[in-house]
């Protein structure tokens, strides 16, 4: 599984508390993130490294709907938001720092509450541990991170997920199939006893004798009940979809997914990925990283059962995952100090 600033490269764990070193991202123009906001209130109002321009970014009418393979634009979007919780015309602003950020940071993911954080730290080859933090009200800053209890070497760096209340972390063994770290209640510690069960369908598409080959980007869905997750064969070739959904009643395991409907959007471009980073609570705004323009992308579709349209950027707010009301996005993006995470507010 490869890292949102750096295309086909994964690297093992090793874990260690409040280590340190990580890439600042690749391309070289200014960030998301806006290091002058240190210390500012945290909460939503109710991000991966990357780069991009610093300004607060519109989803409207102008803005384009795909790229191609070159990174340029192919199409002008219309209005497939329709009145979601996240819909088109949606402008965040540029981002405050959050204050648990050492500059070395990957964000992870973020509970639809705000109230549970997870991330990763260090890299460039060196130690990397994966954080997580909670807060009382999301109205307060993220305070004191405590390490997960992950063995070293026993699974890959990369995305992770979060569950809505905050008591389950996804990651992925070093084979990509996924596992879950739990613990009874938020304040708690997490157990260090990895666990499949939710995943056993999932996994199995690595142990059937079937062509996927690699798993990636487990994306939890805001309500529990859907699960977003990459899969990618031997061959991934142009028009290749690698998106999947799965879904549940209750807390049974997840099915077996289905390909994500997303016409060309969501397909392996000259061997580059359509990644899903985060979804709205009404499941029907996809954010994800394409690697083909190398920017976070939110896609639309009308209905639960209809095809996502009309993508759009919203820059290198890389890993992107709203809050339940789509009026906070968290992120990592390229700072000063080199990469941080940091929330954006919704304009309007």
């Amino acid at each position: 599984m490869t890292s949102y600033a750096s295309i086909g490269v994964a690297f093992l764990v090793s874990v260690v508390a409040c280590s340190s070193s990580r890439s600042g991202g690749s391309s070289p123009t200014p960030s998301f993130g806006d290091a002058s906001h240190d210390g500012a209130v945290e909460s939503g109002g109710g991000a991966r490294d990357a780069r991009a321009d610093h300004a607060s970014v519109s989803v409207d009418a102008t803005t384009v709907a795909d790229a191609d393979a070159n990174g340029e634009a192919s199409a002008p979007i219309v209005d497939a938001g329709g009145a979601g919780v996240c819909p088109s015309g949606v402008t965040w602003d540029t981002g405050t720092l959050l204050t648990v950020s050492t500059g070395q940071d990957t964000f992870g993911a973020i509970t639809p509450d705000e109230l549970t954080l997870v991330w990763t730290t260090g890299g460039d080859g060196g130690p990397t541990s994966v954080y997580y933090v909670d807060r009382a009200a999301a109205t307060t800053a993220f305070v004191n991170p405590l390490p997960l209890p992950l063995a070293a070497d026993s699974f890959r760096v990369g995305p992770l997920a979060v569950s809505p209340d905050g008591l389950r972390v996804v990651a992925q063994a070093t084979d990509t199939s996924f596992f879950a770290l739990t613990r009874g209640a938020r304040g708690s510690a997490f157990n260090s006893v990895p666990s499949t069960t939710e995943f056993a369908d999932v996994n199995s598409d690595l142990t059937m004798g079937e062509t996927v080959v690699e798993l990636g980007d487990p994306v939890v869905g805001q309500k529990d009940q859907t699960f977003y997750y990459s899969r990618y064969p031997a061959t991934a070739g142009v028009g290749l979809p690698t998106v999947a959904e799965s879904s549940r009643v209750g807390s049974a395991p997840w099915a077996d997914g289905v390909s994500v409907d997303g016409t060309s959007l969501l397909e392996v471009a000259g061997g580059r990925r359509r990644r899903p980073t985060g979804v709205s609570s009404d499941d029907l705004t996809l954010f994800y990283w394409d690697q083909v323009s190398g920017m976070e992308m939110m896609v639309w579709r009308s209905t639960l059962s209809g095809a996502f349209a009309n993508a759009t950027s919203i820059g290198a707010r890389a890993g992107a995952q709203p809050n339940a009301a789509c009026t906070a996005l968290y992120y990592s993006a390229a700072s000063a100090a080199g990469t941080s995470l940091y929330v954006a507010h919704r304009l309007n």
